[in-house]
């Protein structure tokens, strides 16, 4: 049976043509009402990544978080929405990105995931017990709403990266010191989002962002939403409209590697005709992190400075120390000189994982190559 992805074109965020869109994406991905056999209870998983204004896609836009929860509200489902942003708390950054505002509006609680509990993953292949967020287990239906974005270590973030979010904050940056080669990591998010199984997944792509995502990147109209009982199957197509092959990102290869079968439909409007005529793409790198447990420390340390791009602090730094409470290989430390205070990476120590380059809200963290042929 072929999974089906509904896309309908959209330019705007006004919020009425938002829910005309949504409503038609829910109709043709199969109906809202036959999510109703799971339950009422349904949590909203928006991204809330860190506080920012809508403008910048960073976030999931409060528009298309509205118009998914009026939708549920008025099929009589009860709705409430969280996530568990890095460094900050879930509560300033909703109000920074305009979904508490919307959120208020509706009567819509907005839950902090901090409260975990430890959750069996019978049958993950990198890892078996996760503990997240206790608001999950709550709820009969899970809904992941994705803003499509580049991504600096998977070059692709959507509905099943943005399940990430139901560990609690800055455990997330443990996953990464945990799991250090890119398929091992993205293994760890199919296997967690198997665990968390969301019932539906709704791609807002009015804006997207390209280049140096999923916080630093830039603002690109790519002028469609899209929807699926099938999470999977709507990263796929969305990567691959924005110039990707959905092989290539190691989350979504990953996943189909799991599928005895995988067949996709699109439904409204083609693919095809939503094509941005240009998008910024992360590069993707060979992953070479294997070597770590074959070479000498200081060889393996210089093959990867020359292929693998790393972060560098640069002049915009302002001290704000989220780079430095997020790095779990306490690659970061606090340096003083003459000049005064500042932050310093050991490269040797650092794993790839642009947490730092993630949470930066300054542009200060930017990727480079630190050596060259």
């Amino acid at each position: 049976m072929k999974s089906v992805v509904a896309l309908s074109r959209l330019d705007t965020y006004n919020l009425k043509d938002v829910k005309e869109a949504l409503n038609k994406t829910f109709t043709l991905a199969g109906g809202i009402d036959s999510l109703k056999t799971k339950g009422r209870r349904v949590l909203l998983k928006p991204n809330m990544l860190m506080g920012a204004h809508p403008d910048e896609a960073v976030t999931t836009h409060p528009a298309v978080f509205e118009a998914a929860a009026s939708l549920f509200l008025d099929h009589g489902f009860i709705v409430s929405a969280g996530d568990s942003p890095a460094v900050e708390s879930v509560y300033s950054v909703a109000e920074k990105c305009g979904i508490a505002q919307a959120a208020r509006r509706l009567g819509v609680q907005i839950v902090d995931f901090k409260d975990t509990v430890s959750a069996e993953a019978p049958n993950g292949k990198v890892t078996r017990k996760f503990n997240i967020a206790k608001a999950v287990l709550d709820n009969d239906i899970i809904v992941s709403m994705a803003k499509l974005k580049t991504h600096q270590q998977m070059y692709y973030t959507g509905v099943i990266k943005n399940i990430f979010g139901v560990i609690s904050g800055l455990e997330k940056s443990k996953f990464h010191f945990r799991f250090v080669e890119r398929k091992y990591f993205a293994g760890m998010i199919v296997d967690l989002h198997d665990l968390v199984a969301p019932s539906f997944a709704i791609m807002d792509a009015v804006v997207s962002m390209e280049g140096d995502g999923p916080r630093n990147g830039s603002p690109v109209s790519t002028n469609f939403i899209g929807a699926s009982f099938d999470p999977l199957a709507l990263d796929c197509v969305c990567s691959e409209i924005i110039g990707y092959k959905s092989n290539d990102i190691p989350i979504l290869y990953e996943a189909k590697k799991r599928r005895e079968s995988f067949e996709v439909e699109v439904s409204g409007d083609e693919a095809v005709s939503l094509k941005p005529s240009s998008f910024k793409l992360v590069e993707k790198v060979t992953d070479i992190a294997f070597l770590r447990k074959i070479l000498n420390r200081r060889i393996y340390n210089l093959i990867r400075n020359v292929f693998i791009p790393a972060p560098s602090i640069g002049e915009k730094c302002v001290l704000c120390m989220k780079c430095f409470s997020i790095c779990s290989p306490q690659a970061i430390s606090v340096k003083q000189s003459k000049e005064g205070r500042h932050l310093k990476i050991d490269l040797s120590k650092c794993i790839r994982c642009y947490c730092c380059h993630e949470v930066c809200a300054f542009e200060a963290m930017n990727i480079k190559r630190h050596f060259k042929f």
